[in-house]
């Protein structure tokens, strides 16, 4: 058995995929794949191709409502989104009063977003590695980020650092909660699995505990709203996708308001967080 990563407690194997154990913690609801296999993140997201064009990721419908929320609890600022890809949501901001700064390790998408001047700054490098002064940054958006990365713990207690006092995170994961059932029983029914397991998942309750163990002060943890957008493609939904999806949605936030927001079945969940 390995051991949880935020809670240090031994944990049992729930399965294997692909020669690799998938274990997931009885007492924080934090799932994760043994470790001691991992692959190079930072190696395979260097060069990792990105199969869609830039121009059609714009057409995302959820941009505006995200940049509307965060600009509710923080209207001005240095604005980080880590993990920015081809610079989606900093093309987004572009409208807005923040200094845009792009994180991404890429080096298409760090070539892209120079080129089209998409960032005030852009750092290429893991956050890890780099030498930011204390307390710098106003936000940090991370979007599907936090699951992929190997030392999760290291990067937000060293986020925590770099934001200024009152500096808001905004993290949106895959949702351990949904997305396990949904690979068991298709395993189990031997149908087409469209789950995600990363290396790390989280649940409501994991995510909560990851923040708190970091020292942050959770403003909301929920369902992420979902777009009406194909998350790989950006292209229209047909119809019977966009039925799929808005019932998930119901469910969502159906069992998140039964359970008094402990959990919920959703697909993904968001967290906006304060630096005390």
């Amino acid at each position: 058995m390995d051991r949880c990563l935020l809670c240090n407690k031994e944990v049992p194997v729930r399965f294997t995929h692909a020669d690799r154990r998938f274990m997931v913690c009885g007492d924080c609801n934090f799932g994760f794949y043994d470790r001691g296999v991992a692959a190079d993140v930072a190696e395979h997201f260097t060069t990792f191709q990105y199969d869609h064009d830039p121009q059609e990721v714009l057409r995302h419908s959820g941009w505006k409502r995200a940049i509307e929320d965060i600009r509710a609890l923080k209207p001005d600022g240095v604005f980080v989104d880590f993990g920015c890809q081809f610079g989606e949501l900093l093309r987004a901001l572009a409208p807005y009063p923040y200094e845009r700064v792009g994180l991404e390790i890429s080096t298409a998408c760090v070539d892209y977003l120079k080129a089209n001047n998409l960032a005030d700054t852009v750092y290429d490098r893991d956050l890890l590695e780099l030498d930011i002064a204390d307390e710098s940054w106003d936000i940090v958006t991370m979007w599907n980020v936090l699951d992929l990365l190997p030392q999760p713990l290291e990067t937000l207690q060293r986020l925590q650092r770099i934001l200024k006092p009152d500096g808001l995170l905004v993290i949106r994961l895959p949702n351990l909660s949904f997305h396990l059932p949904v690979k068991k029983l298709c395993n189990t029914l031997h149908i087409r699995d469209p789950s995600v397991l990363h290396d790390t998942m989280y649940s409501v309750r994991s995510l909560r505990l990851i923040l708190e163990r970091c020292n942050y002060q959770i403003v909301r943890i929920g369902p992420s709203p979902l777009s009406d957008r194909d998350p790989s493609q950006f292209g229209h939904q047909r119809l019977h996708l966009r039925a799929g999806k808005a019932a998930m949605q119901i469910l969502g936030w159906f069992t998140g308001i039964a359970s008094g927001g402990r959990t919920t079945l959703h697909p993904s969940i968001i967290a906006y967080a304060r630096k005390p």
